[in-house]
């Protein structure tokens, strides 16, 4: 005769078979009635101040209307599929609020938390541009390279270790005209830097190089006579500097007035 396993453990059993990740007792309607049976053993007397309904003695329900908690099974033969259900007396969720145990539910407001902060990095970003491009300053002309240089320009003399540094003794340079009276130059050194030479009257003014990521500049502090009078800020007073600037195969051409001009003689 088989040994007969103890109400623990054939209850425990019986729970994995109802409630586990395998269950199978909605096949099974001799294990729903065991477990159901087993259950009731174990379940405590209810309370009488939580009694529902007065029993013979007034005070709670009678001894055969005491039932046991739910047991979290829905027994296939009724209908349902042997998997847990809601607790005895616990409201029912929708259907749309069910979900596994320990699952966590999405915050109903994340969405429009998330809208927000995407609304106010729009605007930042938007407030940036705007300031940007009020306070960046704008070129008052551009110099656009030319395929032969001026008549007459010619390319400026390096010294030698400008020469060492380029790897070259006869530098391949390209004009880009001139603006009033300085004419301006461009060439490679290796490893793709490019080098900006700003020359008056063949005189090697500035020569400055950069990595191809960077713009190359070239800053001159020049007198008004040296650029053109009709410049479209307006009049360059003594010791303004002009800012070359080359990228992209141009240089534009930025002007910084001197605040405090001095006047000239008999001005």
């Amino acid at each position: 005769m088989d040994a007969v396993p103890p109400p623990d453990d054939e209850l425990a059993a019986l729970r994995r078979r109802a409630y586990g990740p395998d269950a199978d007792i909605g096949a099974d309607p001799h294990a729903q009635a065991r477990l159901a049976e087993l259950e009731r053993a174990q379940a405590p007397p209810i309370s009488r101040a939580h009694a529902g309904s007065p029993g013979a003695d007034g005070y709670g329900p009678a001894d055969d209307e005491v039932a046991a908690p739910h047991s979290g099974a829905q027994p296939a033969a009724a209908g349902g599929t042997g998997q847990p259900g809601p607790a005895a007396g616990a409201p029912a969720l929708p259907a749309a609020d069910r979900g596994p145990p320990g699952a966590r539910r999405a915050h109903p407001r994340l969405p429009w938390v998330i809208a927000a902060i995407a609304a106010i990095v729009a605007l930042v970003s938007l407030g940036v541009h705007v300031v940007d491009a009020v306070t960046r300053p704008r070129a008052e002309a551009r110099l656009v390279a030319l395929d032969q240089p001026l008549s007459g320009d010619v390319p400026p003399t390096l010294d030698q270790d400008e020469l060492q540094f380029l790897e070259t003794t006869a530098p391949d340079w390209v004009s880009y005209g001139g603006y009033g009276a300085l004419r301006v130059w461009s060439t490679s050194a290796p490893n793709d830097w490019r080098c900006l030479a700003v020359v008056f009257e063949q005189d090697l003014w500035r020569f400055n190089c950069t990595a191809p990521t960077i713009d190359t500049t070239a800053d001159v502090v020049i007198v008004s006579r040296l650029l053109p009078a009709d410049a479209p800020g307006g009049p360059i007073p003594e010791d303004s500097t002009v800012r070359f600037v080359l990228h992209d195969d141009v240089v534009d051409v930025y002007i910084e007035r001197n605040p405090t001009p001095v006047p000239s003689p008999g001005g």
